[in-house]
């Protein structure tokens, strides 16, 4: 059996370093290398700024935490460029590779389709994150990593502010990418109809310039739907002189039976999209203990550009209906999303939790549908303690100035919506919890959608939940769905950026598509009779989905002793290459080298038992190379000149 395995070593370290060129990474002239040299020299094809994190590194947790746990991206390995050349490199390793990639900022995403990436590449653009104030004042370059508190305070700093998301925590482009509401959007519209122009990493992994004049149709595609598309490494975006330097804010709390006088106050307000570019309003449905156990109330904050003078005629009649606690203040810009909630530190910014947002695009408020969804909430909330911590959102925010801008100008669709719902279970992660989330998230829609039956049901690209279709995300308009499937085909026909992808017939499954067939090929078979050959059924799915992608060397390197030359060449080069884009399940032929090198020290893991047991019922080298020559690599005897002479010899050490 050492023998089979020698020459098994042998024929797929030949076979993968032909099909990812995997001995440019691990192997120096004729020594083998190590864990952390096969780090090193990863990093030798990145910048001399950038880091490579693997689940075994203290700082693979700190660059892999997410918002929300529930619909989180299964991350192998963690790149952290510090150019964009670099995250181009990545991104061609990766698809050399075979393998998802995922770029992150902050972590906020939530919809369930980042599942799709399994063992995957995060780039982590965290240290792309310049801010440079052109000499006009009139536009800033800032780096793809930048989030929304170090916009705001930078630009404060000069005077300026532009358009953000609203929680400091959030990224900066990431929300651009799909409209992007905040507070300033009643001056100048939209986060994505601030840019100006945006270097982008493509799914190949070329770079290229996008702007009105350069690639103009990914333009359009970029701002609304750009997520779909491309990696921003640098934008450049439009900044305004800063109109007030202070900001007012009242935070009121009502009972449920100020509900229908309530939204009929706030439609008042909201006055079918003709608010005060000044004036934003965020109600909440939420529990809070201090006013009741049992019944959820109505959390109203009022946000106002200017002094509190200003903003008394807007605030006065919510004051007339009574809250039962109220708080007002003003304060600077920098410093108003902690005084509102929303700030770095506030717990709705921290991470770990699990969260799901099923978001609907409204004209108007319908009393009767609202009464309905707080009931639905209560009831979620009474029988299910554990969404306890959940919300349901009303965010108006001033639309006049986004609804000024041609809808056919980008990619966003929804410019004709007044206000965005949406109902946001927040809970401590738990499998049982996730599994009744669409539940109530999709009553919950269903609701808030038939308070408009005249109306198609709309849905924020940024807060949607995964299994909406195209034209609710994207717009019911056919000219607009073909754009975006041309664009698709055009710049990612691969669907490389499945995470939050159109959901046209593109891509693959990501990364393991080499083990599936290899360990299919093994079939069902007679059992062992003579010189028959006894085979093992195995669902090449579920022993994927049993293998963890934390897989350092079963031992230190200066322990492992290898039972001939080739088996450890072979085991170093499959284990730590595979280790190295956290993908060790890739092949499980190194779990099988790496138990056969070690069996003397640490012994067999029982992680790689199924492995083990499906390849130890090949009884010779010939079985095996017919499975491999069948296999995903296609390879023929004069691939390698002659694998099976190379063979005949490493079973002769």
């Amino acid at each position: 059996m050492r023998n089979l395995f020698s020459g098994i070593a042998l024929y797929i370290s030949l076979a993968f370093c032909a099909l990812c060129n995997a001995s440019t990474l691990i192997q120096r002239g004729s020594s083998v290398a190590s864990a952390g040299q096969v780090q090193r020299e990863f990093v030798r094809r990145l910048s001399t700024g950038a880091k490579v994190y693997f689940p075994f590194n203290a700082e693979f947790t700190n660059y892999t935490e997410r918002w929300s746990v529930a619909s989180a991206p299964e991350i192998a390995v963690v790149v952290v460029p510090a150019t964009a050349q670099d995250v181009a490199t990545t991104v061609k390793i990766a698809n050399a590779f075979g393998v998802p990639f995922f770029a992150m900022n902050r972590g906020h995403g939530s919809t369930i389709s980042q599942r799709n990436v399994r063992h995957g590449v995060e780039i982590n653009l965290r240290n792309l994150a310049s801010i440079d104030i052109a000499k006009d004042g009139m536009s800033a370059a800032m780096g793809g990593g930048v989030f929304v508190d170090e916009i705001i305070k930078t630009l404060d700093a000069k005077g300026k502010t532009t358009v953000t998301g609203s929680c400091a925590c959030v990224g900066g482009m990431g929300p651009a990418l799909g409209g992007g509401f905040g507070r300033y959007m009643g001056y100048w519209g939209l986060a994505a109809d601030q840019i100006i122009d945006l270097d982008v990493v493509l799914a190949d992994g070329s770079m290229t310039k996008v702007s009105a004049t350069s690639n103009p149709d990914l333009f359009w595609g970029m701002r609304g739907a750009g997520h779909n598309f491309g990696i921003v490494t640098q934008f450049n975006y439009k900044i305004y002189d800063r109109p007030t330097p202070t900001w007012f804010y009242s935070i009121m709390f009502f009972t449920n039976d100020k509900l229908e006088k309530f939204f009929k106050l706030l439609n008042d307000q909201v006055d079918n999209g003709n608010q005060p570019k000044e004036l934003t309003g965020y109600t909440l449905f939420l529990m809070n203990p201090e006013i009741s156990k049992t019944e959820p109330v109505i959390l109203y904050t009022i946000y106002y550009a200017g002094p509190a003078a200003a903003a008394e005629p807007y605030l006065a009649p919510f004051s007339k209906l009574g809250p039962v606690i109220a708080t007002n203040g003003t304060t600077s810009y920098p410093d108003f999303a902690n005084a509102v909630g929303s700030g770095v530190d506030s717990p709705v910014c921290q991470d770990g939790g699990s969260a799901a947002l099923f978001p609907t695009g409204l004209k108007t408020l319908n009393g009767t549908a609202n009464r309905a969804v707080w009931t639905l909430f209560k009831k979620m909330v009474t029988e299910q303690p554990g969404f306890q911590n959940s919300i349901v959102q009303f965010e108006n925010y001033p639309v006049q100035k986004m609804q000024s801008i041609d809808p056919a100008s980008t990619a966003y669709a929804h410019r004709d919506d007044n206000l965005l719902v949406s109902w946001t279970m927040i809970y401590t992660p738990s499998s049982a919890l996730d599994a009744l989330v669409p539940q109530y998230g999709h009553q919950a829609r269903a609701l808030f959608d038939a308070g408009e039956p005249q109306r198609p049901l709309n849905v924020y690209v940024n807060y949607a939940y995964g299994d909406e279709t195209v034209e609710q995300i994207y717009g019911y308009e056919p000219w607009r769905v073909q754009k975006l499937k041309s664009l698709k085909k055009r710049y990612d026909p691969q669907n490389r950026f499945s995470c939050l992808s159109l959901p046209f017939k593109f891509g693959h499954d990501g990364g393991l598509a080499v083990l599936a067939t290899v360990v299919k090929h093994h079939g069902n078979g007679s059992p062992a009779n003579g010189n028959a050959h006894k085979r093992r059924s195995l669902n090449g799915g579920n022993f994927i989905s049993r293998m963890h992608p934390t897989c350092p060397p079963c031992l230190p390197d200066e322990t492992i002793t290898a039972r001939s030359e080739d088996l450890h060449l072979a085991s170093d080069m499959l284990l730590h290459s595979c280790t190295l884009l956290g993908i060790c399940c890739f092949l499980c032929v190194p779990f099988v080298l790496s138990t056969i090198t070690c069996e003397n020290g640490a012994g067999t893991s029982p992680l790689l038992a199924d492995c083990y047991a499906a390849l130890s019922q090949i009884s010779d080298t010939d079985d095996l190379v017919g499975v491999l020559r069948n296999s995903a690599f296609s390879l023929d005897a004069g691939s390698f000149g002659k694998p099976r002479k190379m063979l005949d010899l490493a079973s002769r050490k």
